[in-house]
């Protein structure tokens, strides 16, 4: 049973490392809108550094 076990394990690992480098990459150009109503902060969610030395 061992005889098979580490063969068969070494094969999935082999398939599924080919399968993610086969994977194509996603296009996100031109997907992307800025919706205004839905990306404003709250008031007070963001305070400025206060930088002046």
């Amino acid at each position: 049973m061992r005889q098979f076990l580490i063969p068969i394990t070494l094969v999935l690992a082999l398939m599924f490392s080919m399968f993610a480098m086969a994977a194509e990459i996603p296009d996100f150009s031109g997907t992307w809108v800025l919706n205004v109503a839905k990306s404003t902060l709250p008031k007070d969610s963001y305070q400025v550094p206060d930088n002046r030395h």
